[in-house]
């Protein structure tokens, strides 16, 4: 009725939900109160913020739910509590069911016995009842105690029912409350077995039923909790609730439903997940309830399989059987058996085989038998088999002596005569053989007596079988009197029985009333015998009576033989002829047969198909009509129910069936609220006037009353004054007296008092004196101490100039053996200069002579007639000249003049400058041109072109080295000997002293470009036809990679979002993955030089980062940053063709990659939902990145847990690739606080010198040159035990320092510490007080191996790497070092104090590393608390925010020992095993 004139006031919150509800209780609105409570509960904020004083409020819901009967109410709360809690705190709904069933049935049991209390009222059960009374019962049939339960007891139960099956319809199919779900099943078969509710009982099956049919049919559209059953603990839930379903229909005697949850059970057995069973005591159980059910269903097969399978069962598992339990059980299951009758029961006519096959199937597999041991479900539980499994197994020897006999009687003996007069008194004496069972028994009452009647009947029927094989005719009476036990109309319907199912033939003439055994054999078998016995005794009487002659005979016989023997072949023929006809035909029969079935087989099944659907149609029609009429009526229903209720609080009647109008009684109401308003006013203007009268009145009169008051108060003052003024008096003049009395008595001791003064005085003088000397004592000890290390620092200082000096003095001497050295090749240039002049002069003088000479045979021979020959002689220095113009043995041709002048000058240049080839690129020298000059260089530029043809001096490298075959080899250096003795083709760049200080044409951009190319070793890698055939061959692992990494500056924006999301981000650093995997790190020189000629044709160019991306893969998400460059496409093309066993990222079948998709990698989500949440909030606050692309790197790792180093960066264009020495380690932080990282605008690493690609690759001020992090430790990591014991790192080095600028607290996850800049005003070290903590962070710089540091940053994956500037103690030069800090958005409040535990370490480490003497004060001085009494406040933020719970990280030793593990587990030579020193062992 709430719905209708309610206002729209808000939801209370639960508190004050209550507190309305009592008021409005306590003035009798109990339908506003519940509707207040109702609002409370249904509010959407309620519902996702669950509390405990929602709960409380729907404690107080159900009290007035159950006062009110409100079940529909009631139902639609708990369905919203539901909701609100099951994710939270599913106990709460438990306790909040238990307490309405409790409340519920209370009060159900209380209207029980009121309606009982109500009966015992009545003194005189005699009297005559009341005129009411009498016309009720004339009336309605019923008595006084039916009438008292309906209007008191049914009205309780109808609630309680109802309240169980809402329970039950609230909590279905919901994995969370499924333990709930089985105790409301159980409680509520409780009340149907106390009450005998078994119409509830049954409906209570079918909803039970109904639910687990519901969950079967949708369970692969189930939600996150729906129920499955294959997780053994709801399957056995399942399971239990139907045993006690089995139970309790037993104990109600409804076998109907009972055979139906045995249906149940086997159900759900089918449905078991693999290896669960039901336990031994339920199946025991199950069997004793069998056992009850086909005997009260009269199936005496079944019954006696039940006692079997009961008998074995409980024999193979229950081991403390007594013998008296297995005499017992034996002896039932012999007589059940015994009872069956001797032959089958036949089928109808018109029943179905085929459902009969599939009965008895079913009932073997409820009793716990294969159906496939035998073809025949029926053959498989006959009484034969069941008989010889008795005997088999020797039950026999178990039973008593008379079971025994009886069993011998009527299954072995023949006797028929006296069968039934033997039997009678054994089965008189089996109630003689019941004996006490044990409580170990799983039947507590088994009577055998019970088995007499169905014995009896057995009997019977082996007596009558046994007459009809000995006897034809029998009297009636003879076979009563053999049968003394049972009547002739018993006798007789068995008998009938017996015939009709073919046990025996018999047949009864009541004229002469006998019985014939026999008849229809008569007819059949015996009439045949008896007429061939006739025709042949007719035969032989013939031939005695006209014998023919002898020799008829034979001519008769030889004429039969003869026509025998011609018309046999014919008659053979005709035969086969005959015999192949009738085969066709009957083959022609069964296939237009089969047609003809096959078409009606058909037809049926459209027929059915068509019936079925037309069915199914009008199911569901009459469903959705039913279904619309039942809301309706329910709607009407409600709405009547409210009308009712609130007829019912306005004292209205309403008649029985009497339909209200819901818009008539709203105007009713409105007129009625208005006029309450308006007589409420009257009332109040009345009551204000009155109390205005009142209040005057009673001020009037009380005026001359308070005087009076007032003057009666200060005289009682007075007089209680005086009296205590004397008083006092008394009592100050006897205590004086008592003081003056105790100053005379201790006036006698005053002496002992100052002696014993004096020796205390004295003994005290004593002491100071001995404490003043050891005070001296230890202040010269203290000097002397700090005279001795001053003493020792000057002596270390001393030591440390003369190192100083003596450095020095070895740097003076080797300059000056570098200038004797460098003087020594001047001179020995200068006298090679000389000596190539001199060679120069007479070369030119040889020339000359030469000249002449050929001139003057150039004459002679044009003066000749004819030359004989050809000369073939060239100078050697033109013998090449001439090959390459092609001229086979002609003359050279002749150089001009301005060649011949210049060839001093050009020799002279070729002397000092580098050598040159015909075209005039210069290259470095061979092998066999000798060691390699200081003047070796590039080549100058001359303004004027080459001599043509070559001319002029050339060095031996210009003379035809160039030709030589074989592909050019420099000598071996130490670098190769640092790669493991593998060759590399590679040259050095070396520019002359000449060439720096510009007497060199060479131009200041290419000065600047070898500047830039050289790194320092410079090293550059050269190519080789053979490089790239044998690198294509190679095989590839997951430790080595190819990418583009982005440039320093933009770092800090990307770590920012991987350091607490990306799982890769202590391994992996900011990249864009072009080949992965890739090869073996052994193979990277040649590997550098292939991709200097795949990326050849490649420029630099621009990436941006503008946009975000997702990738699902099948348990996680990933977020990726995308790179708007199409170049990368192309780059990633090349190097695919490169090397084709790489190209995973762009071409892999098994995982679905047929196209590459640059991307770069910013963290990962479980599911879909949580990573666009995080791309939502990303993509808000993201700016995008723009770089310049100049060159990829190739990446490795010595483990899968170890951080990628660059060994080498091959820029674009084809310049050379540029290696690290040694490689370059990934150090993971997210950026600098005080640490200067210049913004580079250039290429990602381009070609620059190795300094500033370090710089620009690892990018880390905290890392040394030999790849080592120095870590700044303020928490447990300064104590040794925690850093080398349980996290298993081992620094390199280790050193006390102090961070100034920031202060240390204890605002980490747990109370843990964190280290927090100074607030501005504060100055760095200055002592502040203990409740502020400390303002300079004092610590232990740590030096760690990259992988010991990647080990460092997974454990601490809380924290957020930041690098800091340092002071180490007694130094003024700051050290750059990573400090894990915890961000400001994941701190919590400030005050809390750490774990003991936690602070101990702390102190630890400060006295370990000596810490400054003021901060380890500081620190012994904190007080800590046990770390199980961290509350709620040490994981949560500031703000009062929860910190999500991140996965845990095992620690360095736990990392260890797998990884030893792993070693244990690797074979000796398998793929892992490595040649030669590893690659971290050679950096």
């Amino acid at each position: 009725m709430a719905r209708f004139f309610r206002g729209a006031a808000p939801a209370l919150k639960p508190e004050g939900a209550i507190k309305r509800a009592d008021e409005l209780l306590g003035v009798g609105q109990k339908q506003n109160a519940l509707q207040t409570l109702h609002d409370t509960i249904t509010n959407k904020r309620q519902q996702r913020n669950w509390n405990k004083a929602l709960e409380q409020v729907m404690f107080k819901y159900v009290d007035i739910c159950v006062d009110m009967k409100a079940g529909r109410k009631c139902k639609d709360a708990l369905i919203n509590y539901r909701n609100a809690c099951q994710q939270v705190n599913v106990a709460s709904l438990e306790d909040v069911i238990k307490y309405l069933l409790k409340v519920a049935s209370q009060r159900a049991e209380e209207a029980s016995k009121a309606a009982e209390a109500k009966l015992d009222s009545v003194e005189d059960l005699e009297a005559d009842l009341s005129p009411e009374e009498m016309m009720l019962s004339y009336v309605s049939g019923e008595k006084n105690k039916d009438r008292t339960d309906r209007e008191l007891v049914t009205p309780w139960f109808k609630f309680l029912w109802e309240t169980y099956r809402n329970v039950l319809d609230i909590l279905r199919n919901n994995s969370r409350l499924e333990g709930l779900y089985a105790m409301a099943c159980s409680r509520a078969c409780h009340f149907c077995l106390t009450y005998k509710r078994t119409t509830e009982f049954r409906r209570l099956c079918d909803i039970v039923r109904n639910h687990l049919s519901n969950l079967l049919k949708y369970k692969d559209q189930g939600g996150r909790d729906r129920t499955d059953l294959g997780v053994p603990a709801t399957w056995e839930l399942y399971v239990d609730m139907r045993f006690e379903q089995l139970r309790t229909a037993c104990d109600l005697e409804l076998w109907a439903e009972a055979f139906r949850s045995v249906e149940d059970i086997q159900g759900l057995m089918l449905l078991a997940p693999k290896g669960c069973k039901p336990r031994p005591g339920l199946m025991a159980t199950y069997y004793a309830k069998l056992t009850q059910i086909f005997t009260k269903s009269e199936s005496r097969l079944y019954s006696a399989y039940s006692w079997y399978r009961l008998f074995t069962f409980t024999r193979l598992n229950n081991k403390a059987l007594g013998g008296a339990d297995l005499s017992m059980l034996a002896s039932n299951v012999v007589l059940s058996s015994l009872a069956v009758l001797p032959y089958e029961q036949q089928q109808r006519a018109d029943a179905d085989p085929t459902a009969a096959h599939e009965r008895a199937q079913k009932m073997a597999t409820i009793l716990g038998f294969s159906a496939t041991e035998r073809r025949d479900g029926r053959a498989l539980l006959s009484r034969e088999s069941l008989i010889a499994d008795i005997e088999r197994k020797g039950l026999l020897t178990l039973v008593p002596a008379e079971v025994k006999q009886l069993f011998g009687l009527l299954e072995s003996e023949f006797d028929p005569l006296q069968l039934c007069k033997v039997v009678s008194p054994l089965l008189e004496s089996l109630q003689t053989l019941n004996q006490p069972v044990t409580a170990a028994s799983p039947v507590k009452e088994m009577p055998l007596e019970a088995f007499a009647g169905a014995l009896q009947h057995v009997a019977v029927a082996k007596m009558v079988r046994q007459l009809s094989e000995v006897y034809s005719v029998v009297r009636v009476s003879t076979m009563s009197d053999l049968a003394p036990f049972i009547g002739f109309g018993q006798a007789e319907q068995m008998i009938v029985d017996a015939v009709r199912n073919g046990y025996f033939q018999a047949r009864f003439d009541h004229k002469n009333n006998t019985v014939h055994f026999g008849g229809q054999e008569v007819e059949s078998e015996r009439v045949r015998g008896h007429i061939a016995t006739m025709a042949k005794r007719l035969t032989r009487a013939l031939a005695m009576i006209d014998p023919a002659p002898a020799r008829d005979r034979e001519q008769r016989r030889a004429r039969l033989v003869a026509l025998a023997l011609q018309t046999a072949d014919e008659e053979n023929q005709r035969m086969l002829a005959r015999k192949t006809e009738i085969e066709k035909r009957k083959e022609e029969a069964e296939r237009q047969l089969m047609e003809k079935e096959k078409e009606a087989e058909e037809l049926r099944l459209a027929a059915e198909q068509i019936a079925r659907e037309q069915e199914e149609r009008r199911k569901e029609q009459e469903r959705a009509r039913r279904e619309a009429e039942r809301i309706q009526r329910e709607l009407e229903e409600r709405e009547q129910e409210e009308l009712k209720a609130y007829m019912a609080s306005r004292g209205k009647k309403v008649g029985e069936g009497e339909k209200l109008d819901a818009k008539a009684i709203n105007r009713e109401v409105m007129s009625e609220q208005l006029k309450q308003q308006q007589e409420l006013q009257r009332k109040l203007a009345k009551l204000a006037k009155q109390m205005d009268h009142l209040e005057r009145a009673r001020r009037e009169e009380e005026a001359p009353l308070l005087v009076q008051a007032y003057e009666h108060r200060i005289r009682e003052d007075e007089e209680v004054f005086k009296s205590e003024a004397g008083a006092a008096k008394l009592a100050h003049r006897a205590a004086w007296e008592h003081d003056l009395a105790e100053k005379q008595r201790l006036a006698r001791v005053a002496a002992d008092r100052a002696l014993v003064a004096q020796q205390i005085q004295a003994r005290r003088a004593e002491e100071f004196e001995a404490l003043k000397a050891a005070r001296t004592r230890a202040l010269a000890e203290k000097r002397a101490a700090r005279k001795e290390e001053r003493d020792l620092a000057r002596r270390r200082e001393y030591v440390r100039r003369c190192r100083v000096e003596l450095e020095e003095k070895r740097r003076e001497e080797e300059e000056a053996a570098l200038r004797l050295e460098m003087e020594k090749k001047a001179r020995e240039e200068a006298e090679r200069q000389r000596k190539l002049d001199e060679s120069l002069e007479k070369q030119r003088q040889r020339d000359a002579e030469l000249e002449a000479k050929a001139r003057a045979e150039k004459e002679a021979a044009a003066s000749a007639p004819a030359p004989a020959a050809r000369s073939s002689f060239v100078p050697p220095h033109l013998r090449k000249a001439a090959a390459a113009a092609g001229g086979g043995g002609g003359p050279p041709p002749e150089r001009p003049s301005a060649a011949r002048e210049g060839a001093p000058a050009a020799a002279a240049a070729s002397s000092e400058g580098p050598r040159e080839d015909r075209s005039g690129a210069w290259r470095p020298a061979r092998r066999d041109d000798g060691p390699p000059r200081r003047d070796d260089g590039p080549p100058r530029r001359d303004d004027g072109p080459p001599p043509p043809g070559g001319g002029g001096y050339r060095p031996p490298a210009a003379r035809g080295d160039a030709d030589r075959p074989g592909p050019y080899r420099p000598r071996g250096g130490e670098d190769d000997r640092e790669r493991g003795g593998a060759y590399h083709h590679r040259h050095l760049i070396r520019i002359s002293e000449e060439t720096l200080c510009g007497r060199n044409s060479l131009t200041q951009k290419s000065l600047a470009r070898l500047l830039l190319l050289v790194p320092d070793p410079p090293g550059v890698l050269q190519s080789d036809p053979v490089m790239a055939s044998s690198l294509a061959t190679a095989g590839k692992v997951h430790k080595t990679a190819v990418a583009l990494v982005p440039p320093r500056h933009l770092w800090p924006h990307l770590q920012a979002i991987r350091v607490f999301n990306d799982k890769s981000f202590t391994r992996w650093p900011p990249h864009i993955n072009l080949l992965y995997p890739f090869l073996e790190p052994a193979t990277f020189a040649e590997a550098a030089v292939v991709c200097q000629q795949a990326l050849q044709s490649v420029d630099s160019f621009a990436v941006n980062l503008s946009e975000l991306s997702v990738f699902e893969h099948g348990r996680s998400c990933t977020l990726w940053a995308k790179p708007e460059a199409p170049a990368l496409l192309g780059v990633q093309a090349a190097l695919s063709q490169a090397f084709p066993q790489c190209s995973d990222l762009s071409s892999d079948p098994s995982r679905g990659i047929q196209g590459f998709t640059p991307h770069l990698s910013l963290g990962q989500w479980r599911t879909r939902a949580e990573v666009e949440a995080a791309e939502r909030q990303l993509a808000a606050n993201w700016q995008p990145l723009s770089f310049e692309a100049g060159g990829v790197v190739l990446l490795s790792r010595q483990g899968f847990a170890d951080p990628f180093s660059f060994h080498y960066f091959v820029p674009f264009g084809g310049r050379p690739p540029v290696a690290f020495r040694p490689p370059l380690p990934y150090i993971a932080t997210v950026g600098g606080d005080g640490v200067q990282v210049a913004a580079s605008t250039g290429t990602s690493g381009g070609c620059q010198p190795t300094s500033d690609l370090r710089q620009r690759l690892a990018g880390i001020g905290a890392a040394t040159p030999d790849g080592s992090v120095w870590n700044f430790a303020f928490g447990a990591n300064m104590s040794p035990r925690k850093l080398n014991g349980a996290r298993g790192l081992h620094p390199l080095e280790s050193l006390p320092a102090r961070l100034p600028g920031w202060r240390f607290t204890f605002t980490h996850r747990g109370g843990m510490g964190n280290i927090v800049r100074q607030v501005a005003g504060a100055s760095p070290g200055a002592a502040v007080d203990v409740k502020q903590e400390c303002a300079c962070v004092h610590g232990v710089l740590h030096r760690l191996s990259p992988s010991d540091y990647g080990r460092l940053a997974d454990m601490e994956h809380e924290y957020r790497p930041l690098e800091v500037q340092v002071l180490p103690h007694g130094g003024t030069t700051p050290v750059t070092a990573v400090a894990f800090v915890t961000p400001e958005e994941k701190r919590i409040a400030e005050g809390l104090p750490p774990s003991q535990r936690y602070l101990t370490l702390l102190q630890e480490g400060a006295r370990h590393w000596q810490l400054d003497a003021g901060y380890t004060a500081w620190l012994e001085g904190l007080t800590g608390i046990d770390g199980s009494q961290r509350g709620t406040r040490y994981y949560q933020t500031a703000a009062g925010e929860p910190l999500p719970a991140l996965p845990k990280i095992r620690t360095g030793s736990q990392q260890q020992q797998q990884r030893q593990q792993q070693r244990r587990r690797r074979p000796q030579g398998g793929r892992g095993k490595r040649e030669g020193p590893s690659h971290a062992q050679q950096a």
